[in-house]
Parts: C-alpha cells; structure tokens; sequence
C-alpha cells in the first residue's frame, strides 16, 4: 500500500521508524528489515478495508509477545 515501489527504499523508511524514531522501545537485538524481507510482504498485501480491526489485531498479537 506504499507509494514508495523500491524495495530497499521502503526498508530504509521502515528500519528509520523503527529504530530512530522508536529509539529505546525497539527491542534489543531486533533486526532491520531488508529489501527482500519487503519483497516477501508485498506479495501478501492487505485484503482488508477494516483497518481499526487490522490494528486491534496486530496490537494484540504485540501485546502477547510482551513479557509480563
């Protein structure tokens, strides 16, 4: 759903969000995304049109990962 059609670029803005913007709530030894990695997830793009249930969603599949 990017505007952005590079691979490596989308990569780029990603690994930017998540590691400078996110900053110390990016888990320690998470890794950067690659452009093969986007290449993968374009190829399953968002079927969906209900996206608050596509966040809710996505949020709770976080939340679960989270250590209590």
């Amino acid at each position: 759903m990017s505007l952005i059609r590079d691979d490596q670029e989308l990569a780029d803005v990603m690994n930017f969000v998540l590691f400078r913007m996110g900053g110390k709530s990016t888990p320690t030894g998470t890794k950067p995304f690659t452009a093969a990695e986007i290449h993968v997830l374009r190829a399953q793009p968002i079927t969906t049109t209900n996206l608050l249930a596509l966040r809710a969603e996505v949020l709770s599949r976080a939340a679960a990962q989270c250590p209590r």
